[in-house]
């Protein structure tokens, strides 16, 4: 993975860490850190694309936000 994609990323992880700060307790960050660790794992066995799975466990969250936060 290039820099510019774990930029992104990282960039993703703050706008929903933010964004879930005052969630509901069922889904707030650590819900989402959870399933994200869980995604990481699972995908290190199979033939994926590690950003696509990495995006994609921040569901609801626009990318181009991510992409400007």
């Amino acid at each position: 993975m290039g820099n510019n994609q774990q930029e992104l990323i990282n960039k993703c992880i703050a706008y929903v860490k933010e964004d879930l700060a005052e969630g509901e307790k069922g889904h707030d960050w650590w819900h989402i850190d959870r399933v994200w660790r869980t995604s990481r794992l699972i995908a290190k066995s199979e033939p994926v694309d590690l950003f696509v799975v990495e995006l994609d466990d921040q569901r609801g969250v626009p990318k181009k936000r991510c992409a400007y936060y």
